[in-house]
């Protein structure tokens, strides 16, 4: 039980899991932003269909299906 303490308390192994969830964070906000941004183009899409979407060609694409 006390390897498994020591492991798990070392230095390196706390700032490795801080990395990793600081990473997570980032990542789930950058997701975030990346919807918010496809939801303000497709709401304008109708007043505006030459969005950005469009004119990066992915505003059909295959990646926005589920």
């Amino acid at each position: 039980m006390y390897k498994f303490e020591d492991f798990f308390f070392d230095e390196s192994v706390v700032v490795l899991m801080g990395l990793t969830k600081m990473l997570l964070i980032l990542f789930v906000i950058a997701h975030w932003m990346a919807c918010l941004f496809s939801a303000v183009s497709k709401h304008y899409e109708a007043t505006d269909p030459m969005n950005w979407m469009y004119q990066a060609g992915i505003k059909d694409g295959d990646h926005f299906k589920v």
